[in-house]
């Protein structure tokens, strides 16, 4: 199953760099849902199939990971549900959650 889709584009690694942390986009959300382990996009170089954004597992940080990896694991699913977010809206509904 694909996570995204040729058809899709975010904006390309790097491009956000100079965008507060607080507002910075997250456009998708992918979950495994035995861990509870959660990746929000915020970048992503389609060539390379590599994002950027925030990653909540363990610990809680932003990084980067790789699509190509996470599409050979079955139990990773994409959040159709999600809609695209800053990441201060998402973090106060984190913390809200505790």
């Amino acid at each position: 199953m694909e996570l995204i889709t040729q058809e899709e584009s975010y904006p390309a690694l790097y491009k956000t760099e100079d965008i507060k942390t607080d507002e910075k986009m997250l456009y998708l959300r992918f979950y495994e849902q035995s861990s509870g382990w959660e990746w929000y996009l915020s970048e992503y170089d389609p060539d390379d199939e590599i994002a950027f954004g925030y990653v909540r597992g363990f610990e809680s940080e932003w990084g980067y990971f790789s699509i190509t990896e996470m599409q050979g694991i079955p139990t990773i699913k994409r959040d159709y549900e999600f809609e695209p977010t800053k990441f201060k809206e998402l973090y106060k509904k984190i913390r809200e959650n505790r």
